[in-house]
Order: structure tokens, then C-alpha cells, then sequence
């Protein structure tokens, strides 16, 4: 039987980690969880040691350092593509805000898409207790990726995704060279150009249950840089 396994990265989630980790075990048993966690202070990657002794399907991945979320994916990805066993792979936060019953649908997706995203700008998609400037620096990010770099999908920055292995055999995930926003608007536009088939799954986004949000200026403008990077990329390559 083929198996699917979600990546859940974590750099001091102590305070969301355990809940997250149990909403997704009751609603989907069969469904592995790999925790990829980047040594963090708050003693994140101990709780889910703890939490695995009663449940065989969540693996720990524990990295030496703080390398950013690009890296904390590529670690996991490099190691997943390799098995034959997985047909697919979701990735997902584990603060909260993206709700594990949206997997099911996700996965029923999957069985005609190469990649899913769960998606908050799609009809019956959203966000919840964002204020305004967040909602405008969201909305104008991905209309600005999308233009530039010519592809239908809505919600370039989504962390919520699922994929097939196959896709993902076809991508060179170690040459993705961004982190935070901007992995995940480069993975994307590498799955798209790999031929991937996208559908949008619609969601509902809620602000993290607890514990502080990692967005910062860097990750704003990294992810305002790499489109364009990869726009003028193209563009010398058509002259």
C-alpha cells in the first residue's frame, strides 16, 4: 500500500506542536507525519519524542541549527523522494493555521493533480484574524509573483500543499536556493515548469493559535526578490 507522509517544520512551537500533531493522528491514522524540527530552544523537538511513543506514525527529523524553512523542506524532501513506498506528500504549519481537515480533500485532489495548494484566494477560501496591512501585503505578494512569473496559480506563498512523488522526482530540489515566502512561490514555480497539473483546494487560514509569527522584513522582501530573480532569469534567457 502506498503511503503519504506530511512534513510539518518547527523552530520553537512548543505551545502549538503537540495540539497540531494530535488533530492530524485521530483525523487521518493511516496518514505518517514527519516533524522537521531545527534544534529548537524551547524544547519543541523533545515533546515530539514524547509524543511518538504512543504514536508510530509521527517521525521526528532533528537538525543541528536554526537554517530557515527552505532548508528544513529540502532536508525532508531530499529524503522522501528517494522512497518508492510514498505516493504522496503534504506539507503543512504547525502553529495552527492551516486546519488538517482540509487534508481529505487535498488528497481526493490528488488522484487527478500532480500538486494541490490549499489555497485562501480561491472561491470559498480565506483568511481569519488577519488585520489590513496583513491581508494587503498577501493579496499584492502573490498578484505580484503571479504576474511575474506568468503562471495560473492564486496562492504562490501557501504553505499548505500536497504533491505526488513523481512531480517531485522531476524538480532538482537542492538547487531552490530561497527560504520562508520565497520557497514556497520558487517550489511552485519549479513543480509547474516540471509539467505538474495545479489545482486549488480552498481554505480557510487562521492566525497561529499561539506562540510569536515568524514573519519578518527579510522574508517580505526575499519574497518580493526571488520572482523577479527569476523573472529577468527568463528574460535573458529569451534574448
Amino acid at each position: 500500500m502506498k503511503r503519504t507522509v506530511i512534513i510539518v517544520p518547527t523552530y520553537n512551537e512548543k505551545d502549538t506542536i503537540i495540539g497540531h500533531l494530535e488533530s492530524i493522528v485521530s483525523l487521518y491514522p493511516d496518514i505518517e507525519v514527519l516533524v522537521v524540527d531545527d534544534n529548537s530552544p524551547d524544547g519543541t523537538g523533545a515533546l515530539v519524542e514524547n509524543f511518538r511513543i504512543k504514536h508510530s506514525q509521527v517521525a521526528l527529523m532533528k537538525r543541528q541549527s536554526k537554517n530557515g524553512l527552505g532548508e528544513a523542506y529540502k532536508s525532508a524532501l531530499s529524503k522522501l523522494v528517494r522512497d518508492e513506498s510514498i505516493e504522496y506528500i503534504l506539507t503543512m504549519d504547525a502553529d495552527g493555521s492551516h486546519d488538517p481537515k482540509y487534508i481529505s480533500p487535498m488528497l481526493h485532489a490528488l488522484i487527478d493533480y500532480d500538486l494541490v495548494v490549499g489555497s485562501r484566494y480561491v472561491h470559498g477560501g480565506g483568511v481569519s484574524n488577519w488585520d489590513m496591512k496583513r491581508r494587503f501585503l498577501s493579496k499584492v505578494g502573490n498578484l505580484y509573483s503571479r504576474f511575474l512569473l506568468n503562471i495560473s496559480i492564486n496562492d504562490l506563498t501557501a504553505g499548505f500543499a500536497g504533491f505526488s512523488r513523481k512531480i517531485l522526482q522531476k524538480v532538482d530540489i537542492t538547487s531552490i536556493a530561497s527560504d520562508g515566502y520565497a520557497y514556497q512561490i520558487e517550489f511552485k514555480y519549479r513543480m509547474v515548469k516540471a509539467g505538474a497539473r495545479v489545482k486549488e483546494v480552498p481554505i480557510i487560514f487562521a492566525e497561529r493559535i499561539a506562540g510569536r509569527s515568524k514573519m519578518n522584513y527579510k522574508i517580505i522582501i526575499d519574497g518580493l526578490f526571488i520572482p523577479l530573480r527569476i523573472f529577468i532569469h527568463r528574460w535573458m534567457l529569451m534574448r
